[in-house]
């Protein structure tokens, strides 16, 4: 009989491919919160901008509105660098041009999220989940947040909003399978 071996992330799964029998083994069990894809990262204001970041036809001098999402294009490439301390920095900037961003608080707690610093980051979450209750990657890191202080439970719940929110979000299922066997 032949093994066919498929690796996860988080755990491999051996096969046999006459029998179909299947055998799950835990590696080390991890949660991951990526660098979003561009499918999951977030979304951009309704603004003036164009795709390129220009003004609108008629346009003569950026409005609040423009420079707003120019500072969160900017903590996004931070983040994106893996430059978290700078990617708060924008995202604090953001906030201080507009305290209701539900974009800048998320990014804020996906950035805190990769400094590990678990407490700002649930708070930067629970802002962006108030201001933007259908916000599924602030659901998705406030999960991983709490997984990574051991609160494996609470945060099944907040990955199942996240899914529910968006069906297809894959690292949302993937931290659900992985705090189901951290559970045990």
């Amino acid at each position: 009989q032949s093994f066919q071996t498929i690796v996860l992330p988080t755990m491999a799964i051996a096969m046999l491919t006459g029998a179909g029998v299947a055998v799950w083994r835990t590696l080390t069990p991890t949660l991951s919160e990526p660098t979003p894809a561009a499918d999951s990262a977030p979304p951009t204001l309704n603004s003036t901008t164009s795709s390129t970041g220009s003004l609108a036809p008629g346009d003569s001098q950026p409005n609040a509105e423009v420079i707003l999402q120019q500072t969160l294009d900017q903590a996004q490439t931070l983040q994106n660098a893996g430059q978290y301390e700078e990617a708060i920095a924008q995202y604090d900037e953001a906030l201080a041009q507009s305290d209701s961003s539900a974009i800048a608080h998320w990014g804020r707690c996906y950035s805190l999220n990769q400094l590990q610093r678990y407490d700002e980051a649930i708070a930067a979450c629970d802002q962006a989940i108030t201001l933007d209750p259908n916000n599924a990657q602030a659901f998705w890191s406030k999960g991983y947040a709490l997984d990574q202080r051991g609160q494996h439970t609470d945060a099944l719940t907040l990955y199942d909003q996240a899914i529910a929110l968006k069906p297809d979000f894959a690292e949302a299922w993937s931290n659900k399978g992985t705090a189901h066997l951290l559970l045990g």
